[in-house]
């Protein structure tokens, strides 16, 4: 199981986000904690970087795979919708 943490600047876009889209980043979350290399490389061919494009498109989740600690560190999160 990995821990999974925000940095601040993820944390604050993840906070404002609407209801609706702050659960569907939940189940992403939730799911990195047993997946942590699910998504897409960052940086093919070989990165411990992911990402991951939800919420109709509207939102990327960029994290970061620290294997040797079991945890995850979401360093980014983009939101592309018009309400927040």
């Amino acid at each position: 199981m990995f821990d999974v943490h925000l940095l601040d600047e993820a944390r604050a876009v993840a906070a404002a986000l609407p209801l609706e889209t702050k659960k569907i980043l939940a189940e992403l979350l939730g799911l990195l904690e047993i997946e942590p290399y699910t998504g897409d490389l960052y940086r093919p061919p070989d990165s411990d970087l992911r990402t991951a494009v939800i919420a109709d498109g509207r939102l990327l989740v960029i994290w970061l795979v620290l294997e040797d600690q079991d945890q995850v560190e979401v360093v980014r999160i983009i939101w592309s919708g018009n309400d927040f």
